[in-house]
């Protein structure tokens, strides 16, 4: 996200980091219109996995990949930190595993 660069203020940029988050627990089809209205092409995801996805379709991809995998994810915010040029949160993630991820198979718990 590249708001700051218009002159948001940190507390305009931390409502727009709960807007994504509340959109996204909605749902996929949620998810997807709020990543086309908040994400630009240039995005650069640091996943938790310790890989990147770069760029806005591939980001698209993943994120539907996973409602496919953890359809009833839901995201709570912990922390949004603002600093300079950079947007970072920590999140706590709930869901229903039904998706294969790598070598594990689903265990459709929680």
């Amino acid at each position: 996200m590249i708001y700051w660069r218009f002159g948001l203020s940190v507390k305009e940029i931390k409502a727009l980091v709960r807007h994504l988050i509340e959109e996204t627990n909605k749902g996929k089809r949620a998810a997807m219109v709020v990543i086309d209205e908040l994400y630009g092409a240039d995005i650069v995801f640091h996943c938790p996995r310790g890989w990147d996805i770069c760029g806005l379709e591939d980001f698209k991809k993943a994120n539907e990949e996973s409602f496919d995998e953890i359809p009833d994810a839901h995201s709570t915010i912990d922390d949004i930190i603002v600093e300079g040029d950079k947007v970072a949160m920590r999140l706590t993630m709930t869901g229903t595993y039904s998706g294969k991820l790598g070598k594990t198979g689903s265990s459709k718990k929680k």
